[in-house]
């Protein structure tokens, strides 16, 4: 199970994940282990993927191999459909082996091995961009009007909240890297606690002027102990409020003997 979410801001772009992969088979888990759901290629771009390892491998090596000069003066749109292509060629060999398998079982659960989603932040013509990516490698930019990305088991939950920190946050834009950061961080943090089979901590990259880099465990700690003094906040306004709702009222008279 795996949560990864995206964000195109102001001034670059921020990508994280969870930091557990699950392992087993025929659709039943069997143990979790740490792992990175991120690739940096060449410090240029950055990968996620959920669903099979295999394909993240295979992935991160179209990357590095996809001739970026020649795509250097071409559309992002065209950009987008290159990767698509690139990522095709294995997805559709594992859909199609996955199928062949599903019939002859009679059992649905081989596609698990096949579906998959993915991330991928770029910069191109002078602009970072981030592109999500279907189960049918088809590609999506995003944008102003919607910067935020969630893929995986967990985007039934992280989607709403993200809609609520750009509604409260950033309703008349885009966050720059720093909050984009806190944003995705947030958002996988409190998935994480409230999906089962989601784990580990939260793990972030960011992309700015086509330099892709992890963000450091102690900016990783700044944003936690950020959302603790919100939360904290929160609490203090709760606390007001009922006691506002709540005053001293003198007791009832003893009734007559």
């Amino acid at each position: 199970m795996t949560l990864i979410v995206g964000y195109l801001c102001s001034d670059g772009v921020v990508v994280g994940a969870d930091s557990v992969a699950t392992l087993g088979s025929a659709g039943s888990p069997t143990v979790q282990e740490p792992t990175s759901k991120l690739s940096l290629i060449r410090n240029q771009r950055i990968l996620a993927l959920t669903g099979p390892v295999g394909l993240h491998q295979r992935y991160e090596d179209e990357m590095e191999q996809i001739s970026w000069a020649s795509l250097s003066q071409r559309k992002p749109s065209e950009v987008g459909v290159a990767i698509s292509k690139a990522f095709w060629q294995h997805a559709e060999i594992e859909y199609q082996r996955s199928h062949v398998v599903a019939q002859a079982t009679q059992d649905r659960s081989p596609l698990l091995h096949a579906t998959h989603n993915s991330l991928v932040a770029l910069r191109h013509l002078s602009k970072d961009r981030l592109y999500q990516f279907s189960e049918t490698c088809a590609p999506e930019e995003a944008t102003r009007e919607l910067p935020y990305v969630a893929l995986g088991s967990g985007q039934a939950n992280a989607d709403p909240f993200l809609a609520f920190l750009k509604r409260v946050l950033w309703d008349d834009g885009q966050p720059t890297v720093a909050g984009g950061q806190l944003a995705v961080y947030w958002a996988l943090h409190q998935t994480i606690e409230a999906t089962p089979g989601l784990g580990g901590e939260p793990v972030l990259a960011t992309l700015q002027r086509g330099t892709a880099q992890l963000v450091p465990d102690e900016q990783l700690v700044e944003h936690r102990e950020a959302i603790d003094n919100i939360e904290n906040q929160l609490r203090e306004w709760r606390d007001k409020l009922s006691a506002e709702a709540s005053p001293d009222t003198p007791s009832p008279p003893d009734p007559p003997v």
